[in-house]
C-alpha cells in the first residue's frame, strides 16, 4: 500500500483512483516487469520509475476505451440470449448491435447512427416490454423518437416517480434484472485480470463470488453502457470528460436503503445480489442526466409508465371496492 500512495503521488492524474485500483495498475506493472526481466533487469527491478507520466496518461485511455467497448459487446451477447426467447423478434428478424459509431470511423454518420437508433430502439422496447413492463411500457414513435437507452434503462430500473414537466426529474430503483446486468458485465471486466490479483485481495474475490460492485463502477458502468446505446457519435463514446460528468453526476444520487451512498462512511459496496431487499435507488434524476447520456424521450417514457401503473392501480382499488 505505501508503494501505491507514493506511485499516486508520483502521477498526479491518479490521485482522484481509489487506492486499491492503483494497486492493481501497480502490481500489473510489477508482473510486466518480471515478465521481461530476462531482457532488461534494471527496469524490471524498478517498475514504477520506469513508467513516465505520459505513457501512463495515454495507455489508461487506451485501456478504459477498450473497456467500454466490451461493456457494450457484452451487453449485446447478454441480451442477445434473451431476445431469441422471444418469437416476436425472431419473426421480425430483428437484432440488438453495438453502436457502429463507435467501431468504425467510417459508420460516424448522422444517418448510419439514427437508421442503427431505430433498430436498437425497437428491440430494447420490446424486451423492455416481453420481460418487465408488458403493457404498460409505451412506444414513442408518434410523438418523439426515444433513444434505444431508454428503454434498456426500463428494462433495469422501476419506475418510482416521476415528472416530465419543468423541472424534470424522476425517482428509479435497479430491478432484480438490471442487478443480473450490472454483475454479468462487471464480472466480464474481472475475468480479464490476473488469477494473481484475485489470491492476493479478497475484497476483489468478492466483487467476482459475491456480486459486489463498488459504486463508482456502478455509475460508470451505467453511463457507460447507456451512452453505448444512445444515438450519438464516435466523439462523444470516446470522450472520457463524458464519462467522468456523468458518473460524478450520478454518484450524488446513489441511495441505499434511503441513504446517500457518497456520504456513507461505513461502506462503498452495493450488493447486487441481495438489490431486492436492500433497495438501490437513483434519486431526483433531472434533466442534466438525460441530457449527458443523450436520453432522448426519458422523462416522456418513464411518465408514461407511472401513468399506466397509476391507473391500472386505481381500477383495481376500484373494483374491489365495488
Amino acid at each position: 500500500m505505501p508503494r501505491a500512495l507514493r506511485f499516486q503521488r508520483r502521477h498526479g492524474f491518479l490521485q482522484s483512483f481509489p487506492v486499491y485500483l492503483t494497486q492493481c495498475v501497480l502490481q500489473a506493472v510489477i508482473l510486466n516487469g518480471q515478465n521481461v526481466a530476462e531482457t532488461n533487469d534494471t527496469n524490471a527491478s524498478r517498475p514504477a520509475g520506469a513508467v513516465n507520466a505520459a505513457v501512463m496518461r495515454a495507455k489508461f485511455s487506451t485501456v478504459v476505451k477498450g473497456i467500454h467497448l466490451s461493456w457494450a459487446e457484452a451487453l449485446v451477447e447478454f441480451l442477445s440470449k434473451k431476445a431469441a426467447t422471444l418469437d416476436e423478434l425472431t419473426a421480425e428478424k430483428l437484432e440488438l448491435a453495438v453502436n457502429p459509431a463507435g467501431l468504425s470511423i467510417s459508420a460516424d454518420k448522422d444517418d448510419v447512427i439514427y437508421a442503427w437508433s431505430r433498430r436498437q430502439e425497437a428491440v430494447m422496447w420490446i424486451l423492455a416490454r416481453k420481460l418487465h413492463y408488458g403493457s404498460f411500457l409505451p412506444a414513442m414513435k408518434c410523438n418523439v423518437d426515444a433513444s434505444p437507452a431508454v428503454y434498456l434503462f426500463t428494462l433495469m430500473f422501476d419506475v418510482l416517480a416521476v415528472s416530465s414537466e419543468c423541472p424534470q426529474w424522476g425517482t428509479f430503483r435497479l430491478n432484480a434484472f438490471g442487478a443480473k446486468v450490472l454483475a454479468y458485465l462487471w464480472n466480464h471486466t474481472l475475468t480479464k485480470l490476473p488469477y494473481v490479483f484475485f489470491a492476493d485481495w479478497s475484497w476483489l474475490e468478492d466483487q467476482s463470488t459475491k456480486e459486489e460492485l463498488p459504486a463508482l463502477a456502478f455509475c460508470h458502468l451505467l453511463a457507460s453502457i447507456l451512452l453505448w446505446n444512445s444515438a450519438i457519435d464516435h466523439h462523444s463514446l470516446t470522450n472520457c470528460k463524458i464519462y467522468a460528468a456523468a458518473v460524478k453526476h450520478l454518484l450524488p444520487k446513489l441511495y441505499v436503503d434511503g441513504r446517500a451512498i457518497h456520504d456513507s462512511v461505513e461502506s462503498t459496496t452495493l450488493l447486487l445480489a441481495e438489490c431486492k431487499a436492500t433497495h438501490i435507488e437513483l434519486l431526483d434524476l433531472d434533466g442534466t442526466f438525460a441530457s449527458i447520456l443523450g436520453l432522448d424521450g426519458f422523462f416522456e417514457v418513464t411518465e408514461a409508465i407511472q401513468n399506466k401503473m397509476l391507473a391500472v392501480a386505481a381500477a383495481a382499488k376500484h373494483s374491489t371496492s365495488t
